[in-house]
């Protein structure tokens, strides 16, 4: 992609990055790099990187790859970097979004944390982070659009397609015929100028400029059209802005024109009267019927680095620029904007939970404006650059632009067909949450069966539907209660339908379990707590959670053996047997879950653990009160101890810290022999450090009250 189009450099921040040195080579990459001629400067910071300041030198040659989208480059070069001591944090995240874009999750996640770690107040990190641990809602079964690449495509770019007459219009830095068009410095890549080809779907035929009009010396596009097609909006570099007049970008920044075809012909492009040669304006969306225009923007008033503004045609002039607010905006990059019949924003950005590089959103029109945005998912968006999404009025064909693998150049532009509405299902054991295959799933609208299918070996199904219906599913297996969801379509393919049956229990064979849960000392019901009961006979299981009054009923079978365990935030875990001789003879059976809060960093002292003075052997009652502390912990595995034993006051300071060291090692390793592992143990020594009473050194106490200070405690300092 263009970057010049997209993103703006923060000179001030990269250069205060590193401290280079001046001999010529380094003179010269660095007067590249600020004119931001990153293509030329490359092969200068290559053959510095291995000279005395080849850190700074890899550093810039980082840079110089992210900022040409040659993100495979850039990795290598970020990770020899940003070890460095007081490396701008700034470069730890696009560290990490190499990482991401090159397809290791794994790696980044590190480095998003550690991003996190130097800008708490920056959430692009917690959300980026999110984009490498939690995805499962961000990719689609594929089975809702077709995606073709288009026949326009080159070696060059190809983006930010628009409908057009019976065509598109899309911009491209695809190369002139005598291939001696002029560069540009900063992506090595021609210029790019507006493209029109005839054509549906992904077949087009050969492509022309679409007119003079639009060939400037630098970069034109992309463009938006009103709904008549008779204006154009569109941005290009504006050649007036001179040499770098802020520290935001340098160059010639891209600014909004507009031009009017009468009679077929294409008037002047003028500029638009809001726009300013200090900062970047591009990428415009106009209104249908031209009332409002959507651009990105870094001016001043922004939440992140391109933000995505609006402003209101009233007849006689343009609005100042409204921002879309945080609804729409992040801290991040949020570009390419396309505004549908519908009132639906479409845009890119890099500053959500994605799928890494800039995703596709859509954000519904919602009272004048847009509170929040939603990721597109698989397969429009990619781990790489998804971006410049338009749609026909009826959202069934759609166009966009990628520089996902596979494309013939560096973007290439996709058709997106819209298949026939389907809901997707998947059928599930109740207990055990297993797949279930050769199910029977029948589709009903208004009580007539319109479809039937099979579930695959997976246990999932596809039904295609209708939009604006009333329907119901119905799952039937042998062995298993049947299940029936229903639902009503939109215009969107629905949710995915999860649906868990439940085995069926012979009558003769069926109990009432009653399960109450209650806290230990006020004996007051837990609502909201989470039991899993656990069947011995079929290995089924089935998770539960208690009512208002603490209590949940469950059919069971009582010729089997079950294992119930109990949970709930800031109370110590439970299980607990009931076994089927506990069941004999009876239908109904109830049984209170007594659960007892913890407190975490709070001592509680052993209470048999007792020593004599400078002794750290542990007698019979103490082991035997610590076997209920091993017990605890085994069914909390979450649970991290700390072990603290302490002193009396008589002796050295030394020798005292040694002993209590000594006896909190030694109740460790007997709970270590009792099951519990040793990174969940923390064993400390207090020594006289921590007494309970006055008897400190140079004190005459009695023995007794020494005793009281020779003590063990154990708290919970994670959970």
């Amino acid at each position: 992609m263009s970057y010049r189009l997209v993103f703006f450099l923060m000179f001030a921040t990269v250069l205060a990055g590193p401290s280079l040195g001046q001999n010529g080579t380094f003179k010269k990459a660095e007067s590249l790099f600020e004119d931001m001629a990153f293509q030329e400067a490359i092969p200068l910071y290559q053959q510095l990187t291995k000279g005395p300041n080849g850190m700074e030198a890899s550093l810039r040659l980082a840079e110089c790859y992210r900022l040409t989208n040659q993100l495979g480059k850039a990795e290598p070069y970020y990770a020899s970097a940003v070890d460095q001591q007081n490396i701008l944090p700034e470069f730890v995240l696009y560290y990490a979004q190499a990482l991401q874009a090159n397809g290791k999750c794994a790696d980044a996640v590190n480095w998003y944390r550690r991003y996190t770690y130097l800008k708490p107040n920056d959430p692009r990190g917690a959300e980026l982070l999110r984009s490498c641990t939690d995805i499962s809602d961000l990719i689609g079964t594929g089975a809702e659009y077709e995606l073709l690449p288009l026949t326009v495509n080159t070696s060059g770019n190809e983006m930010s397609p628009f409908f057009f007459r019976n065509g598109l219009v899309y911009a491209s830095s695809r190369a002139a015929q005598d291939d001696k068009a002029d560069r540009d410095a900063w992506t090595g890549e021609p210029y790019l100028n507006l493209y029109f080809a005839e054509g549906e779907k992904d077949r087009f035929g050969k492509s022309r400029l679409l007119s003079s009009a639009f060939q400037s010396a630098y970069n034109d596009g992309p463009a938006s059209f009103n709904g008549t097609g008779n204006t154009v909006y569109f941005s290009r570099n504006n050649p007036k802005s001179g040499g770098r007049q802020t520290a935001e970008h340098g160059g010639r920044a891209m600014q909004l024109y507009k031009a009017v075809s009468v009679e077929g012909q294409w008037g002047r492009p003028e500029g638009l009267p809001f726009c300013d040669p200090r900062y970047e304006f591009t990428h415009p969306a106009i209104s249908a019927d031209g009332s409002q225009l959507i651009f990105s923007s870094n001016r001043p008033g922004g939440i992140g680095g391109m933000d995505l503004w609006r402003v209101e045609w009233t007849g006689q002039a343009w609005t100042e620029p409204e921002n879309l607010g945080s609804g729409v905006n992040t801290q991040g990059n949020d570009v390419f904007p396309f505004l549908h019949d519908d009132g639906t924003l479409f845009f890119a950005s890099d500053g959500r939970r994605g799928l890494g590089g800039l995703d596709i959103f859509q954000a519904p029109l919602r009272s004048g404006g847009y509170p929040q945005a939603e990721n597109m998912r698989s397969p429009i968006n990619s781990p790489q650059d998804d971006f410049g999404l338009v749609f026909d009025p009826n959202r069934e064909q759609g166009y966009f632009s990628s520089n996902r693998p596979g494309g013939q150049g560096g973007d290439d532009l996709y058709s997106l067909a819209r298949f026939p509405l389907f809901i997707e299902g998947i059928l599930v054991d109740k207990g055990t949450m297993a797949p279930l295959p050769e199910a029977r799933v029948i589709l009903k609208r208004g009580g007539s069966t319109i479809q039937q299918v099979r579930s695959d070996s997976e246990g999932r199904f596809v039904l295609r539907i209708s939009a604006y219906e009333n329907y119901s599913v119905t799952a039937f297996l042998e062995g298993y209660n049947a299940v029936e969801k229903t639902f009503e379509s939109a215009n969107s393919n629905p949710d995915k339908l999860v649906m868990p049956l439940e085995k069926m229990i012979d009558p003769s064979k069926a109990l009432t379990l009653e399960l109450k849960v209650i806290e230990k000392k006020s004996k007051m019901p837990l609502s909201g707590a989470q039991l899993y009961l656990q069947g011995s006979g079929s290995g089924s299981g089935r998770p539960l959670e208690t009512d208002l009054n603490g209590t949940v009923t469950v059919l069971i079978d009582k010729t089997e053996d079950y294992v119930i365990s109990a949970d709930k935030v800031s109370y110590f875990n439970l299980s607990e047997r009931v076994t089927a001789g506990m069941m004999t003879g009876k239908q109904r059976l109830t049984r209170v879950l007594e659960l007892e809060s913890y407190e975490i960093g709070k001592a509680m002292t052993f209470r048999d653990i007792r020593y004599e003075h400078a002794q750290t052997e542990l007698n019979i009652e103490a082991k035997i009160e610590l076997e209920q502390l091993a017990r605890l912990m085994i069914t909390n595995p979450s649970m991290v101890v700390e072990i603290g034993s302490h002193t009396d006051a008589n002796g050295r300071n030394s020798t005292n810290d040694r002993v209590s060291k000594g006896r909190a090692e030694e109740v460790v390793n007997y709970l270590v022999s009792q099951g519990v592992t040793s990174e969940r143990l923390v064993a400390v020594g207090y020594g006289e450090t921590k007494l309970l009473n006055h008897c400190a050194d140079g004190v005459t106490c009695p023995e007794e009250f020494h005793r009281e200070n020779r003590r063990t405690e154990w708290k919970i300092i994670q959970y």
